[in-house]
Parts: structure tokens; C-alpha cells; sequence
């Protein structure tokens, strides 16, 4: 099963690691861990996000996840 790390830029930019590895499975489903994953977040009000590691991706081209930082709400 495909799965991503998406990562919290604040706390990163803060010197903080903080993230979790999700299961790749809808857009709704990997949003929702996202936010979830934001709400956890040791500094407030964290919005903006990228994936730093993917898994089982097996070639699919990830460029549209990996290089764009979205918000955790409100995703196009």
C-alpha cells in the first residue's frame, strides 16, 4: 500500500520533526490525516505542510504532492 510522510513547516522551520506516515488512500482520507496531523502540532495554529518521504508509490509521478505546500484547509 502506498503511504506518505507529510510534515508540519512551522514546527520544521522551528527545528521540529513533526509528522506522520499516512496510508495514501483517497484525497479526502489522506486531507484528513493531514489536518489531524497539523492539530497535533507543537506550535499553534500550524497551516502549511509537504511530504518529505513517500513509500509504495511504485513510479507514479508525485510531483504535484511533493512540491507544492498546501494548506491544511480548504484544499483545491
Amino acid at each position: 500500500m502506498a503511504s506518505d510522510y507529510p510534515i508540519c513547516l512551522a514546527a520544521y522551520n522551528s527545528g521540529y520533526l513533526h509528522g506522520t506516515w499516512i496510508a495514501a488512500t483517497t484525497p479526502d482520507g489522506i486531507m484528513d490525516a493531514v489536518r489531524a496531523m497539523l492539530a497535533a502540532s507543537p506550535l499553534p495554529d500550524a497551516e502549511e505542510w509537504a511530504i518529505h518521504d513517500h513509500d509504495g508509490f511504485e513510479g507514479a509521478p508525485l510531483s504535484d504532492l511533493t512540491v507544492r505546500r498546501r494548506r491544511g484547509q480548504g484544499v483545491p
